[in-house]
């Protein structure tokens, strides 16, 4: 059995997480998802686990924070150099 003080302390500890990360639903805790773009081909979301997922007709990718950053600067790269060949073309 649990005794009351470690309650108490359980409950601090829950409050202070609600007010760093999300919010308290039904007694669990609960970071909203995030939508980061949306678009006609899919969208991009960060779940409550920190987790961003790429949803594109069919295919989904999930990165961390770190690794996404990481895949956009390459597709980033790659729209570039997609962007001077087609230019070269003119």
């Amino acid at each position: 059995m649990i005794d009351k003080e470690t309650i108490i302390i359980f409950k601090a500890i829950l409050f202070w997480l609600d007010s760093k990360i999300g919010c308290r639903k039904g007694g669990m805790m609960v970071k909203k998802d995030i939508i980061l773009a949306e678009g006609r081909i899919g969208s991009i979301q960060r779940c409550r686990h920190g987790i961003v997922h790429i949803h594109c007709k069919g295919v989904s990718l999930h990165f961390n924070e770190d690794a996404f950053f990481a895949f956009a600067s390459m597709v980033g790269e790659g729209v570039s150099k997609l962007m001077d060949d087609n230019l070269a073309e003119f």
